[in-house]
């Protein structure tokens, strides 16, 4: 395992800047900042005609404000619902990084700040908050969307679209990534996600990995470092929350046409068995010799619906958004189909999508 550590940031800066009248101070769920209003004056503010409350928004703009004066980086407030295939969630500080270097430079200063930080790829298996998040996410840009391939190897940075990676197996004639046709998603949360099929996951492909710990840590893991599991890269606790930069894939050499077919059948294939809408693919894992999708079926739930949200007709392990709805209709029908499924079939799915706290943290279904 190479390791390139920086030095450890010393000293603890101010979590928000400003007036002692301004924003939280982000270091954890239960951190009570003195600078924030009174709760009953702020339930007493009219609310916005996006449906928020102002503080919320101010408190965020200043967030990126503060990011973009100490990191030279381009900040936003944005919406996660434009962010997510479901579209559900609310605000966040969303930070665009180009290169090693200003990944580098959010993650320290993150660390250093006791900020909140997550990374979102294509936005495709996380839901998130309705009201948005008290922490900073990350996208990867510019190198961490290159692409190269050399001899049987394909490198890609973790921002690059899944879709890219396929395009440049077959062109080149390389066989072992068919499996991923019409998934939608990042190379980085495919790779931790280990996606793939029933039967297959693109990290049983990995020739090697470069990471990025919570605390500013360069590592590259080898074949042999890494010990997959389904649908998780199962990377050690020391490791949990690092961030994939980039990832090298070992293929086969095949014929052009014979992979090109192959993909047109498994895109064929997810087509004619998944729902068309928004949704966040598969909410549960496929229990062992089981089908989640069939087990929630056999308990009825098929077109159960709960506000904006239901359970697809089509395949009962796909949750829908319909008209409108919000991470609480996901999750309420979620626990539904988990606890039928406990009581019919006594066993207990496990979530095969992430679902965030306030925090960017990931939580199970409570």
């Amino acid at each position: 395992m190479a390791s390139d550590r920086p030095k450890s940031p010393k000293g603890h800066g101010p979590k928000w800047p400003g007036p002692k009248s301004q924003g939280p101070n982000v270091q954890g769920p239960n951190v009570q900042d003195p600078r924030l209003p009174d709760p009953q004056e702020q339930n007493s503010q009219e609310l916005g005609p996006d449906g928020k409350k102002p503080i919320l928004n101010q408190s965020l703009e200043q967030l990126a404000e503060y990011s973009r004066k100490k990191l030279g980086i381009e900040t936003l407030v944005e919406e996660l619902s434009g962010l997510s295939t479901i579209g559900i969630g609310g605000p966040a500080v969303v930070i665009r990084v180009k290169n090693d270097q200003e990944l580098m430079k959010v993650v320290t200063f993150h660390a250093r700040e006791g900020l909140g930080l997550g990374v979102i790829g294509g936005g495709s298996n996380v839901l998130f908050p309705d009201g948005g998040l008290l922490a900073a996410v990350v996208r990867l840009d510019g190198d961490f969307k290159e692409l190269a391939v050399t001899g049987n190897f394909v490198s890609a940075g973790a921002g690059t679209p899944v879709g890219l990676i396929l395009e440049a197996g077959q062109e080149n004639g390389l066989t072992g990534l068919e499996f991923l046709a019409g998934l939608p998603g990042t190379v980085g949360g495919a790779v931790m996600g280990n996606a793939g099929s029933k039967s297959q996951g693109l990290a049983e492909l990995i020739e090697k990995m470069e990471l990025i710990t919570p605390l500013g840590e360069n590592l590259t893991l080898r074949r042999e470092e890494i010990y997959p599991v389904y649908r998780s890269l199962n990377l050690p606790e020391s490791l949990c929350g690092s961030i994939v930069k980039r990832v090298t894939l070992a293929l086969r050499p095949s014929n052009k046409d014979l992979v090109a077919k192959k993909i047109a059948e498994e895109r064929k294939a997810r087509r004619e068995g998944q729902p068309i809408g928004r949704s966040l693919g598969c909410v549960f894992k496929n229990p062992q010799g089981q089908s989640a999708g069939r087990l929630i079926d056999l308990c009825g739930l098929k077109g159960q619906a709960q506000g904006g949200a239901q359970i697809s007709q089509k395949h009962a392990n796909f949750i829908l958004n319909i008209k409108r709805a919000k991470a609480s209709d996901v999750l309420a029908l979620a626990k539904l189909a988990r606890s039928e499924v406990l009581a019919k079939h006594r066993i207990k799915l496990l979530t095969e999508i992430k679902i965030w706290d306030e925090m960017a943290r990931e939580v199970g279904l409570s």
